[in-house]
């Protein structure tokens, strides 16, 4: 039983849902900012940067693919300024 109860808190605490309500806001404002100047949330800057790739999620929504092939600009943070 308490294997269980690890188990479901691990996997409550790594999708966000243990923390703290200030950090979920404030984890929401930044990818709602991020949005509104870059069409791209934060995790999709993470993964784009992680691929050397154009990626952003919604795009599987739109029946596209999540990444692009274009490289990423030195906006992007490639760090190839």
């Amino acid at each position: 039983m308490k294997r269980v109860i690890a188990i479901v808190l691990a996997a409550n605490l790594v999708s966000g849902c243990g923390l703290p309500a200030a950090v979920q806001v404030a984890s929401l404002a930044i990818d709602e900012i991020s949005l509104a100047t870059t069409e791209k949330t934060a995790s999709d800057h993470v993964i784009s940067v992680a691929a050397d790739k154009d990626c952003a999620l919604f795009r599987s929504l739109q029946g596209k693919k999540i990444c692009l092939d274009e490289e990423l600009t030195a906006a992007e943070g490639t760090g190839d300024q």
